[in-house]
């Protein structure tokens, strides 16, 4: 059991956005640490629940859209990263620790974070990147290659978690991996999994249905030195929106692509500079981020509404969305 640990507080902006006007900015509270850690990891369930993970392994959750914070500590001593966190609902959730070997693992609560187990820790080969899950059903988790291989772990059941090769339709490219800033680059919505990859020449996203037994691999039109497929969302079975490009070149411009029956086609891109990291749907809604700000549409990208609210990680329901960035979380409504 995890001990609740004491905390200081600063600021969340709280944004309410209509899609055709301007943000207005409010502050609210967030947690943070006496030792310099901060937050980089975020879900959220709805317009009051709220996890936060901090890089040195604290998970921060509030059932009042941020008045008041448990904080609690899944690591124990190990001042492991959380870098990323998948909410199931106000007491249940998993959080995923980054880095190399055995500093990768997946813990789970049950009880709000007043204790967490550990359901997997990693060799010291392995490189987790993200996950997604069904409740008390399918998951997976996306690695970093192994051994010229895929490397990904799965649960049937959320309980039980194995290391795989195996459910891919084609190999491994060299250095090929998964991006794991946003922790978009695994997703289940409308009975289909994506993932994309990342580190390699060319990137590829991964599509199945929640039934089907093997992933399908399909390049993407994305390519450079680190191409990375930063984020997915899938619509249908073969239907997947993606955003990225080539994490070494700085010059890169937004993108975004939609592979829909086996044809890539670019959507008109926001208004907003760099490489997109962030993508989400919510209702009509499709919402992309960055460290430059958010930006959404309801027209496929013909036009775009804008906030330059610097986003890490983006956690979108309900027409809402919390934004995770330098500045705190930031909370904006979509209205119609």
């Amino acid at each position: 059991m995890q001990q609740p640990w004491s905390s200081m507080f600063t600021g969340i902006a709280l944004f309410s956005l209509p899609v055709m006007a301007q943000a207005t900015v409010s502050q609210v509270e967030m947690p943070i640490n006496d030792s310099g850690a901060y937050w980089h990891a975020l879900a959220s369930t709805d317009n009051q629940t709220l996890w936060l993970g901090s890089n040195q392994g604290h998970i921060a959750r509030s059932e009042d859209g941020g008045e008041n914070w448990n904080i609690s500590r899944p690591t124990g001593t190990n001042e492991l990263a959380i870098a990323q966190i998948k909410a199931i609902d106000e007491r249940q959730a998993f959080a995923l620790t980054q880095g190399a070997g055995t500093d990768s693992r997946l813990y789970h609560t049950r009880n709000g974070g007043f204790s967490w187990s550990r359901v997997y820790r990693s060799n010291g080969n392995e490189t987790l990147r993200c996950f997604d899950l069904i409740p008390d059903a399918e998951a997976w988790v996306l690695g970093n290659g192994l051994n010229e291989n895929w490397h990904v772990v799965r649960s049937v059941n959320g309980r039980s978690w194995l290391a795989s090769r195996s459910g891919f339709n084609s190999a491994l490219l060299p250095g090929e991996g998964g991006f794991n800033d946003s922790a978009s680059c695994v997703r289940y919505a409308n009975d289909t999994w994506a993932m994309g990859s990342a580190y390699a020449t060319t990137a590829r996203i991964m599509v199945k249905s929640t039934n089907a037994l093997r992933f399908n691999v399909i390049e993407t039109p994305i390519s450079g030195r680190s191409a990375a497929v930063t984020a997915v969302y899938p619509l249908a079975n073969r239907d997947v929106l993606l955003v990225g490009g080539d994490l070494d070149n700085d010059d890169q411009s937004a993108q975004i692509f939609r592979w829909k029956d086996n044809n890539f086609s670019e959507l008109p891109s926001p208004p907003l500079a760099g490489l997109l990291t962030n993508l989400s749907v919510s209702g009509q809604t499709m919402i992309v981020a960055n460290h430059y700000g958010v930006a959404w549409s309801n027209t496929w990208g013909e036009t775009w509404q804008t906030n330059d609210t610097a986003t890490r990680q983006l956690s979108c329901h309900d027409n809402s969305c919390f934004s995770l960035g330098p500045e705190g979380v930031s909370r904006f409504t979509l209205e119609d």
